[in-house]
Order: C-alpha cells, then structure tokens, then sequence
C-alpha cells in the first residue's frame, strides 16, 4: 500500500505518514509512443474537459533520455487558466533493452521495438471528498502526488496493453470508469459522490479492496512506498549540499535540477517532492497564504516548456509596481541540459551529473555548503544514517563545503592562543546543529520523519528567533533599517561568516517581517 504525508496542524503540526482515503476522478488520459519514423507521437487520449491541454504531451511522458530505461516513472503537470495545476504520472515501459540482451549478433530489428508512455492526469482541486477526511488533497503535499495512486492499475493497463497491442478498449474502459463525473457544466453529479465501478476489470488488488470490489485471479498486485522514503537516500547523495537546497527553497527561488542520464526519472522526481516538503513553512509562519506553504513542483519539464516559463516572467515584470516584482516560486527537473543555461528563467541549478560530479549554480556561479551546514550533515548522519563515512567519501563532500573564512580562522586560533584551549568563540556556544533530540531506535519510518521534522525544526528556529529580533526593535516604520551582528545567525543555526547565510537572512526578514537588515559588526569586541 502506498503511503503519502498528511499535516495535522491543529495538534503537533508535525508530518505523519498515512494511507490516502480515496482517489482523485481521472480528468485526462493518455498514451504515448516512440515512432522511428515520426518521432514522439500521440497514439490516444481522452480527457473530461477541453481546459485540459495535452499540447505537447508526446514530449512530457516521453523526455529525453527515457530510452535508456526499461521501465520507468515520469511525474510532470500542465498548467490551468487559474494559476493552478493538473497533475499527472506516466508509466514508461520498453522491450529494446530486452531484445538487445537477447540478440547474439548486436543488430536489433527496430520493427520489433516498441516504447510506450501511459499517463494519467488529475485535478486535487475538483475532489469529490473534498470535504471529507479532513481535505486530504486540499492539502498541496497531497496534492502534489495525487497521480501517483493510480500507479498501481498502471502497471497492470500498460502490460495488458502491450499484450494486445492496439487495443485502445482497454485504456477506453479503465478512464470512463475512473473519470471524473459531469453533466451541464456542473461537476460530480453522481449522487453517490463516488467513482463509478461498473465495467472495471483493470484494477489492482489494492484498488479492488478500496473500491469495495471483489479480487479476481491473476491480478498482479505492486506497492509503492512514499517518495519521502527516499529522504535518507537524498541526504547520503547530495551531502551538506542538502542545507543549500534547503535554504533555496526557503527563499522561494526558481530551482532546476538537471537529470542524470541513466538515472531513474521517478527518483529524480522524488527529489523535486522530496525538497519541497522539507521546506515546508507551516501557515502562520511567513504570509498567511497556502502558497507560501511549499515550494511549487514542476516535475519533468523541457524545452516545450520554455513559453510557459518565459510567459511567467513576463507577466511577473509586467504586473510589478516601480520597485518590487515577485516571480512565480517552483522547483523542477529537466533532461534537456540546454534548460540549464537559461539564468533568467532559473535561479538555482542542481546538476547531477555523473561527469562533473553535484554541483550547484547560481546564475552561473559556483555555490557550497557552508562549515556549519558539514556539521550538520555530520552529526545528522550519526544520528539517523547510522553510517560512518570513509576518507573518500568526506574528500568528495568537502569538494562542496566553502572552507573556513580566515576571519574565523584568525578569531579561533586567537581564542586558542588567549585562553590556552580553555574556550571556544561565542558562537560556538549555540549548538545549533544539534537542534532535534536523537533518537534511540531507528527503524526506517523514524529515520524518515526524524530528518523531516528536523528540517522544520530549523525552519521554526530560524523564524521564531528572527522575529524575536526584528520585534525587539522600537521602531513601527516597516522600512527602518536594523542591524545584526553576525554572531547572531549562530542562534538561528546558521553560519555567521558566510556571505550566502548573510543574504539569506537579509531577504527572509524583508519577507517574512517587512524589515530591512544590514549584518555587521556592532561595535568592536573580541568574540570569545
């Protein structure tokens, strides 16, 4: 059984994992082919609206470089006219890579080859039990993988597909018994408000239980855990390069992620979710406004893509007063490495690229971890991962840690000599890093929710003790300029020397507070 987060905010405000109450009507359908001839080519598709676009949906359920895999996910949206989205998955699945294993000469017969993508697409905001279960998908970390509950009548549609080849019935049954139910403008005139079950022989045994049906033989059952399993894995991955991310999505920034090729799509896509669940500003904190909450995912996007994301820009200038503009906050995934390139529609770009090894850009340049983000990492991966890296390992995430400044590196060896080794610096007495309390057992789902909440944990930390200072200012003038030392974002579990925690904090007080912030030295004293 699949698992998706729900937030109860009216309790402990923290993440538990539990099992999706219904599914979302389907609003669209599709399947899609690789042609040697033609290309990416729309073999079928049905949708319940024409507000449903399906332009350019050959090239969203069939990216670039998915050939290199025999089976895979691929999870990607399609915008509405209100500024929302539908969401959609697509399962990819192929026999070239079978057939060449099993041809002894090396030649393939391309006749024999077949590349197919089924897609689903649905829309959280027309959700039948919308007011039931407490809103289950009104809630957008929900709503982000709704697609994903189909997954499993998926993978049993796409195998039946292929059997039969051509046989669209198939896929006709399986949406018009799923779709969403309307009549004269007026969605869900089922009285029943549920989805209708007659004529529906492509289920899965999971779905079968949930739809009241009984099982029939011969269905094949498959389970797919939540993406945020993956979190532990990310976190190994990507190293202390996780707290940059996290502090991107924070700020809201438009951030890319480039696929590696030969990687898994849907892993690539867990990450997308992955980072915008950790960056997660609970309502209340920041604007009061269900948008601010996460990061907008994108999912797989291209170069069919760059009108969307350009109009985006556009209409963001075009609407802004004299001194202020805010555009449209997302994060993404891409195969198309020319997408990288496009500073003016990104403002963050994770590459994962197998070559030049992780990095992050920032309108083209390089950007690292900070010291205080590697001990985090450290002592987080104690804690949870319970892994000890070797020398290889740290060698290649300290590629991507900023090393000491030398104005801590002149104060520490300074505090060393003045105190004979006795004390450290000021802002070593905030154990910032050590925000959460460890934990004893480590199963796999405490090892999830621990990274997760502590993750959130920095996010409260680091507004709760920023609107502690900006209300100890006297001041009532929104734009009256405060100052900060930095040995002050010690306590806000950042680094007080870096130059990337100093913006940080700068944009989210004007954000947050409306208070404009200058960090520097107060006056003269020695920190320790």
């Amino acid at each position: 059984m699949s698992y998706s987060p729900i937030l109860y905010q009216n309790d402990s405000n923290k993440f538990k994992l539990t099992s999706p109450p219904h599914r979302i009507p389907l609003s669209g359908m599709c399947l899609t082919k690789f042609d040697v001839k033609r290309g990416n080519t729309l073999v079928w598709s049905a949708t319940v609206s024409p507000d449903v676009n399906l332009l350019n949906i050959e090239f969203k359920t069939l990216p670039s470089g998915i050939h290199e895999q025999e089976k895979d996910w691929i999870s990607f949206v399609i915008p509405k006219s209100n500024g929302e989205f539908y969401y959609g998955i697509a399962l990819f699945s192929q026999n070239g890579i079978k057939l060449a294993g099993e041809e002894v000469t090396g030649h393939i017969d391309r006749k024999k080859v077949s590349m197919y993508s089924l897609a689903v697409i649905v829309d959280p905001e027309l959700d039948p039990h919308g007011g039931e279960d407490y809103g289950y998908y009104n809630l957008k970390s929900n709503a982000y993988i709704s697609a994903n509950e189909y997954m499993d009548d998926m993978e049993v549609l796409i195998e039946q597909y292929l059997e039969s080849e051509s046989e669209n019935e198939i896929l006709e049954r399986f949406f018009n018994s799923n779709k969403l139910v309307c009549a004269q403008g007026v969605p869900f005139t089922n009285p029943a408000g549920k989805l209708v079950t007659d004529h529906m022989p492509y289920l899965s045994e999971r779905s079968r239980r949930t739809s009241g049906l009984s099982k029939e033989d011969n269905i094949p059952s498959a389970t797919h855990s939540s993406w945020l399993h993956r979190i532990p894995e990310f976190f190994k991955r990507l190293g202390p390069l996780m707290f940059t991310l996290w502090k991107s999505c924070l700020l809201r920034e438009r951030i890319l992620i480039v696929h590696n090729r030969g990687d898994s799509f849907e892993n690539t896509n867990a990450l997308v979710y992955c980072l915008s669940i950790l960056s997660y500003v609970p309502r209340g904190l920041g604007d009061d406004d269900d948008k601010s909450e996460y990061l907008q995912t994108l999912y797989t996007i291209g170069v069919t893509d760059l009108e969307y994301l350009t109009g985006l820009v556009s209409n963001a200038l075009s609407s802004a007063s004299v001194d202020k503009y805010d555009l449209p906050s997302f994060i993404a995934c891409t195969s198309d490495e020319v997408l990288a390139q496009r500073s003016e529609l990104f403002d963050l770009v994770l590459n994962l690229s197998v070559d030049t090894g992780i990095e992050v850009l920032k309108y083209d340049q390089l950007i690292k971890a900070t010291p205080t983000d590697w001990a985090a990492f450290r002592y987080l991966s104690e804690l949870y991962l319970d892994y000890e890296f070797n020398d290889e390992e740290i060698s290649n995430y300290l590629t991507n840690v900023e090393p000491l400044s030398w104005s801590q590196y002149l104060i520490d060896a300074f505090c060393w000599w003045a105190t004979a080794g006795y004390f450290q610096p000021s802002y070593y007495s905030f154990d910032a890093v050590r925000i959460c309390d460890p934990i004893i057992e480590k199963s796999e789902l405490e090892t999830v929710i621990g990274l997760l909440e502590n993750f959130h944990d920095r996010t409260n930390l680091l507004y709760n003790t920023l609107q502690g200072f900006t209300r100890a200012d006297s001041s009532d003038e929104e734009d009256s300029l405060l100052v900060m030392s930095p040995f002050f974002l010690s306590k806000c579990g950042l680094d007080c020397f870096s130059s990337q925690d100093y913006q940080l904090v700068r944009y989210l007080c004007e954000k947050w507070f409306n208070k404009m912030v200058e960090i520097r030295l107060l006056h003269f004293r020695p920190a320790c």
